[in-house]
């Protein structure tokens, strides 16, 4: 992971404060105790300040590196894995291990995978950067319970993945062929729920092409829970059929 040139050298508050002074480019996002001190395609760069509780739920996000500039910093995480549910057709993100609990002093740095929920407990005089990874090609986000580490919610990690949703629905309504172009490019899409909305936007639009789709898609689709959800339909409509 590369870190931004000019945060290389900070080790302290002041570091940050002194380099904030001589940029004027800087997003500011004063929301929950944090600032985004850069933002682009590929990363984001955040600054958090304490204090901070852990709470009732661990939540997985993007990869990113951690740096604890000031104070004291736990770190509360658990592994996680994704599995595939009713016969591959579906996929659940679970724990797959105990809690554990790391503590940070100034100076300490650490890395937390996209597959890894956690959340923090930090003293009141602490401030920590954490540099996320917007590269990984990683879309989910879940919320376990902090107790049972049992799954409460999955959903998507972005909120412009989210948005698709909505954008399906008008594309599925629509009748120009711009709109079933877009509705097939995003049937190609690695994110299960995205691509399974858009093959059900181009059956409401053309059915033909929707089991021409779903035929195909059985042993050609990026994802793996899409190949298994056009088998499974493929094998019903078949046995139908006969």
């Amino acid at each position: 992971m590369n870190i931004f040139r000019e945060f290389e050298n900070i080790h302290s508050v002041q570091d940050v404060i002194e380099i904030l002074k001589s940029h004027t480019d800087y997003t500011f996002s004063p929301d929950k105790n944090r600032l985004v001190l850069k933002d682009t395609a590929s990363h984001r760069l955040v600054l958090y300040k304490g204090p901070s509780c852990f709470g009732a739920t661990l939540c997985n996000s993007a990869a990113h590196s951690i740096c604890l500039l000031q104070g004291s910093l736990r770190l509360k995480k658990v592994s996680l894995e994704e599995r595939l549910t009713h016969n591959g057709t579906s996929s659940i993100i679970v724990a797959n291990g105990p809690a554990t609990i790391t503590n940070l002093v100034q100076g300490d740095a650490l890395q937390v995978a996209y597959l890894e929920a956690f959340d923090y407990h930090a003293s009141s005089d602490a401030y920590w950067m954490a540099l996320y990874d917007k590269e990984v090609n990683h879309t989910k986000s879940v919320k376990l319970c902090a107790v049972t580490l049992e799954p409460i919610i999955t959903s998507l990690l972005y909120q412009n993945h989210a948005r698709l949703f909505n954008f399906i629905e008008i594309l599925a309504r629509s009748t120009c062929e711009k709109s079933f172009q877009a509705l097939l490019a995003l049937s190609t899409s690695h994110i299960d729920e995205l691509a399974w909305r858009a093959i059900e936007g181009i059956y409401l639009r053309d059915r033909y092409k929707a089991a021409q789709l779903v035929n195909e898609y059985k042993t050609a689709h990026c994802c793996e829970v899409i190949r298994n959800r056009a088998a499974a339909m493929t094998s019903t409509l078949d046995k139908m059929e006969a």
